[in-house]
C-alpha cells in the first residue's frame, strides 16, 4: 500500500486555502471527511491532504474489518 493509493476518492479543493487556519476550518465544515488541497497558500506549487488515516479507510487499504485493527497492532 502506497501513499498515493490513500488518496483515492479524497474530495480535492482546488480554491486556495491557508494552512494557518484554512485546512481546520474546511476540515470542520465537511465533517472531517479526507481531503486534498492543490493551492496552499502558503506553499505556491504544493498540495496537502487532511483525515487520510480515518480508521475505515486506513482498514480498507489493509484489507481488515474495523474491529481487526486494534488486534493487528498489538501484534
Amino acid at each position: 500500500m502506497g501513499f498515493r493509493a490513500l488518496l483515492e476518492g479524497v474530495e480535492v479543493i482546488e480554491e486556495e486555502t491557508s494552512c494557518i487556519h484554512g485546512f481546520f476550518d474546511r476540515s470542520r465544515s465537511m465533517q472531517g471527511r479526507p481531503l486534498l488541497f492543490s493551492n496552499v497558500i502558503e506553499a505556491p506549487g504544493h498540495r496537502a491532504a487532511l483525515n487520510l488515516l480515518e480508521r475505515e479507510r486506513l482498514c480498507a487499504s489493509l484489507g481488515i474489518e474495523p474491529t481487526r485493527l486494534l488486534d493487528l497492532l498489538s501484534e
